[in-house]
C-alpha cells in the first residue's frame, strides 16, 4: 500500500469524524435554538423569493419547513460522500461499497435521530431518517453517474 493511500485514508476519516461531529452538534441544539437557526436560514430565502417576483405569496411556515428537510438532505449527501471517498481507497467491490456507503449512512441517520429524541424541544422522527436518504441515495447516484462518465471518456 502507497504512502499516498494511507493519507488519503487519514484525511477521509478525519472528515468523517469531522462531519459525524457537525451533525452531531446540529442535532444537539435543543428545539427552540435549532428553529431559531433554520428560520434565519428561512427569512433570507423568503428575502429572495419576494425579490424575484412581486405575484407570489409567499408562506414562511412552508418555506421553513423546506429549509429544515434540505437541511437534512445536504450534509448526508456531504456525509455519503466522504464515505463513499473512503471507500474507495479500500479494495473492495464497488457494489459492495456502495453498499456500506448506503448502510453506514443510513445507521448513522437512524442514530442521529434516535439521539434527538434525548434532546429538550425536539424528537426523532423515521420520516427524516427517509429523508436523509434522498442525500445519501442521491450522493451515491451522483458518484455513479461521474464514475461512468470518466470510464467512457477513458474508452
Amino acid at each position: 500500500m502507497s504512502k499516498n493511500v494511507v493519507v488519503k485514508r487519514i484525511i477521509y476519516i478525519i472528515l468523517i469524524i469531522f462531519w459525524m461531529n457537525v451533525i452531531f452538534s446540529f442535532s444537539s441544539d435543543v428545539g427552540e435554538i435549532s428553529g431559531g437557526k433554520s428560520k434565519i436560514i428561512t427569512e433570507k430565502v423568503v428575502e429572495v423569493i419576494e425579490a424575484i417576483s412581486d405575484n407570489i405569496e409567499v408562506d414562511e411556515s412552508y418555506i421553513h419547513f423546506l429549509v429544515r428537510k434540505t437541511g437534512h438532505v445536504v450534509v448526508y449527501f456531504i456525509l455519503t460522500i466522504l464515505i463513499m471517498g473512503f471507500l474507495f481507497t479500500i479494495e473492495v467491490g464497488v457494489k459492495y461499497k456502495y453498499m456500506i456507503t448506503w448502510f453506514s449512512s443510513t445507521v448513522y441517520a437512524g442514530l442521529d435521530e434516535y439521539h434527538q429524541t434525548f434532546v429538550e424541544g425536539r424528537g426523532g422522527r423515521v420520516v427524516d431518517v427517509f429523508i436523509d436518504n434522498i442525500g445519501i441515495i442521491g450522493a451515491i447516484l451522483v458518484t455513479m453517474i461521474i464514475r461512468e462518465i470518466i470510464r467512457r471518456k477513458k474508452k
